[in-house]
């Protein structure tokens, strides 16, 4: 995630001190380091959006590189490459740099790069080719804490979720090796991207097996009931004044039509299910791995494929997608064992719980953008019109 897209939804340059200050301490009661003694800096890099001592390594200025220069766009593909380069070497580097966080005393390491994410930050040490993932303070750390559970019971049994090398439940962080992955929404070659999509769905079908099971549908809207209640109040107390008639004219019709339905099948979910959290290995075997946990758990197990299908994370114009979906699906890699406007119906549910507990999380100080387009696009007459008609 772009630091500039973190500005507008949380304090981040307050939380990137605080959070880097602690992280350093937890370095210090897991590694056993001795506190620096330099007075120490991190420089913001705009375009690579990440933090990183005046000093950089080549080879981090190098891993950026590779990461940045991959486009599944052909006319980017042109001039991507040459830009990135040029933009990575490193008197180029260095003149786009800008102070960010001072650190006061503190151990400088050329090897090392910081980059935020949504709950979390990562540090990223080239020298010992591994990356420590930390909560971001002032936020939850109970997404981190399941990411390692999750992480700690499967990645023996599933080759697609990337084992911890280290980790502490006391202090909420992990490592995890430091692979070449690219997103597979950023692989150039379209048959790369279909083996790699193909791989995610063997993968999420075999998740899918886990804790499965069905039940009436008329239980599955009492549980839905429930979590919908307890999200919406939080959201309302964290962000006064929103308004959820749109919302709930659209959840009424999917209830409707959920209880027509004899049962639902629950199962073990991902529950950020988007290309994006999907990496593939660039050696030969082009392996996928399937990141970030935190939103793990039990839910109707179609709501990690419609969230793929569909394109949620990214809800400009979900409104026109989910109407389309439900009128004459796509071909998909992914099995959907019920007709579209079912599948829309339970995605629905799902995901409104899910955006009102995301978007109330600690740490979040402004509605974010996701949901505010959300809120946007399902109040359009034409969707409320036209959702799970006929």
């Amino acid at each position: 995630m772009k630091l500039s897209e973190l500005r507008e939804r949380e304090n981040i340059d307050q939380i990137l001190e605080s959070s880097i200050r602690d992280a350093i301490e937890t370095d210090r009661l897991i590694d056993g380091m001795e506190p620096g003694t330099k007075e120490v800096q991190l420089f913001e890099h705009p375009f690579f959006s990440v933090l990183v001592p005046r000093h950089f390594c080549k080879e981090g200025r190098e891993y950026l590189c590779r990461q940045y220069s991959h486009s599944p766009q052909k006319k980017w593909q042109f001039f991507q490459l040459p830009a990135v380069s040029l933009m990575s070497q490193k008197h180029i580097f260095d003149s786009m740099l800008r102070p960010s966080v001072h650190l006061g005393n503190a151990a400088e390491d050329e090897h090392q790069m910081w980059m935020p994410g949504n709950h979390r930050i990562r540090k990223f040490d080239f020298a010992r080719r591994i990356i420590r993932v930390y909560p971001k303070t002032g936020f939850s750390t109970n997404g981190m804490e399941k990411e390692i559970e999750i992480r700690q019971k499967y990645a023996s049994q599933f080759a697609w979720i990337l084992p911890l090398t280290v980790h502490s439940h006391t202090n909420a962080c992990f490592d995890e090796p430091l692979l070449e992955t690219v997103p597979i929404n950023r692989l150039s070659k379209p048959s790369h991207q279909t083996k790699a999509t193909t791989q995610a769905s063997d993968a999420l079908k075999a998740l899918h097996q886990l804790h499965r099971e069905s039940i009436s549908s008329q239980s599955y809207i009492d549980i839905k009931h429930s979590q919908y209640a307890a999200a919406k109040e939080r959201i309302h107390r964290h962000f006064p004044g929103l308004c959820f008639d749109n919302i709930e004219k659209i959840l009424k019709k999917a209830v409707d039509h959920i209880l027509q339905i004899p049962s639902i099948t629950l199962s073990m979910t991902h529950g950020d299910f988007q290309p994006g959290n999907v990496l593939v290995s660039q050696d030969s075997d082009e392996k996928i791995w399937i990141i970030d946990w935190e939103d793990a758990g039990i839910r109707a197990s179609i709501y990690d494929p419609m969230t793929w299908i569909l394109k949620s994370r990214a809800p400009q114009g979900i409104g026109q997608r989910i109407l389309d979906f439900q009128c004459s699906p796509k071909a998909t890699p992914f099995e959907l064992p019920m007709e579209p406007k079912t599948a829309v119906a339970l995605w629905v549910i799902e995901e409104w719980i899910w955006l009102f507990e995301s978007s109330s999380r600690s740490g979040i100080e402004k509605l974010p953008m996701g949901i505010s387009q959300h809120f946007m696009e399902i109040a359009s007459p034409e969707f409320q019109n036209r959702f799970i008609a006929g």
